[in-house]
């Protein structure tokens, strides 16, 4: 609870903990929907992207070494092992948006 709950929340926090009741703090429920730094959302955008990570790190204006450290980081976070399961998982958790259905737009572009 917090010190601007209304009375009403405060008699009603009461009434269930007397029930037998736990109360646990809203922002312990809430799980973050995206659990990535924005550097590691922007790395894993250009790993699926099929950038390698001196590339990354050159645009980035980082080392490789640092790009290979939040890689590390943003693997952890996700669960994964590798850059693939990275990916993987970011389409999964909607961090990448939809896999797309073939590119045919592109083959449309390119007539000979």
């Amino acid at each position: 609870m917090s010190k601007q709950s209304t009375y009403a929340q405060i008699i009603n926090a009461i009434k269930q903990s007397m029930l037998g009741h736990v109360l646990v703090p809203e922002k312990l429920l809430a799980k973050p929907l995206d659990p990535l730094t924005p550097t590691e959302r922007e790395i894993l955008r250009r790993i699926a992207s099929e950038q390698k990570n001196k590339e990354i790190a050159k645009e980035l204006a980082m080392s490789q070494r640092t790009v290979e450290s939040h890689m590390t980081s943003m693997n952890q976070k996700l669960g994964v092992k590798t850059r693939i399961g990275a990916v993987a998982k970011g389409y999964e958790m909607g961090l990448l948006g939809p896999v797309s259905e073939g590119r045919s737009s592109d083959r449309d572009d390119f007539r000979m």
